[in-house]
């Protein structure tokens, strides 16, 4: 979920991101299904963004481990 809230508040401050991932999915996908893993190498904009979701927030906490 964190990562999901990550993508969404990036992609609410670079609005320019999310018209250019929206072209994207259009002209690979068109309006009348949602993409799949047959659409994955047609979609390198989108690979991108979830790449960059997951480098520029933690999804996980990166503290110490309190092992016994």
């Amino acid at each position: 979920m964190s990562a999901v809230a990550s993508c969404i508040l990036g992609l609410t401050i670079r609005p320019g991101v999310l018209k250019r991932a929206q072209a994207e999915i259009d002209a690979v996908v068109g309006l009348g299904r949602l993409p799949d893993f047959n659409d994955f190498d047609s979609l390198p904009y989108i690979t991108a963004i979830a790449k960059e979701t997951m480098r520029w927030r933690d999804v996980v906490p990166i503290g110490e481990l309190n092992v016994h």
